[in-house]
């Protein structure tokens, strides 16, 4: 029988061999033979079920500050809060004043005539007490055109001096005087006193500014004298109402 390395069968004479002998020991390992090429890839596989949720992750650090918004818009006013306690009292103020003479009460009925007595007799000549003063001011609100009287209302107090119509003062007692007086004038005014009609020139008072200015002055004055207290400017004197915003004391000295 003929056969080949293969173990087929054969017919290339004259190569022809005996029985088969036993089988031989195996041969050595050949050596690995090179890669084949990379065959083409298959095809996509199905995708395969969503895994189970893993477990969440540690918190991550805290990201910068971001910008600050906008003003936000402002909000309705709160409610009215509690009234608070009542303070403490106050001390008490100076006293103001005196407030002017009250109006005469109305005369009683005529009580009926007594009998005439008998007539006395004649007694020495009197004489006039010898002190005098006197002492008025303004808390109203006046408008003085110039040339006209300062009015003094309020007539704090008087003896032997004659007040007419608040605005003059007669002497009724010769004898030295001192007298004082101030006015809250306006800028650009002028105001002096004035003796029986007349200007005495060393007490005018000139004003440069809106201010209480006042003068202090003695004088011989005799019995009859009369004495005004006179815007000498050509415009108008405002005095404020409130306060004391003119005053005039004479007193006899002498």
């Amino acid at each position: 029988m003929c056969a080949n390395f293969f173990g087929n069968s054969c017919c290339r004479p004259p190569i022809c061999s005996g029985p088969q002998g036993p089988q031989g020991p195996r041969g050595f390992q050949g050596f690995q033979g090179p890669t084949g090429p990379t065959g083409s890839t298959g095809p996509t596989g199905n995708t395969g079920t969503t895994g189970a949720t893993g477990p969440i992750g540690p918190v991550g650090p805290t990201g910068a500050t971001g910008p600050t918004g906008p003003i936000g818009l402002t909000g309705a006013t709160g409610a009215t809060g509690p009234a608070g306690a009542t303070g403490a009292t106050g001390a008490t103020g100076p006293t103001g004043l005196t407030g002017p003479t009250g109006p005469t009460g109305p005369t009683g009925p005529t009580g009926p005539t007594g009998p005439t007595g008998a007539t006395g007799a004649t007694g020495a000549t009197g004489i006039l007490p010898t002190n005098a003063y006197g002492s008025f001011i303004s808390n109203i609100t006046q408008n003085v055109a110039g040339g006209g009287a300062i009015v003094l209302p309020v007539q704090l107090a008087i003896l032997n001096i004659l007040n007419t119509a608040n605005t003059q003062f007669t002497i009724q007692v010769t004898g030295t005087y001192r007298i004082s007086y101030g006015v809250t004038g306006n800028l650009g005014t002028t105001i002096a006193l004035f003796l029986n009609g007349v200007i005495i020139p060393e007490t005018t008072i000139i004003y440069t500014e809106a201010e209480q200015a006042s003068v202090d002055i003695i004088l011989n004055l005799t019995a009859g004298g009369v004495i005004t207290l006179i815007n000498t400017s050509v415009g108008v004197l405002s005095l404020p109402s409130g306060t004391v915003n003119a005053f005039l004391t004479l007193n006899r000295l002498v």
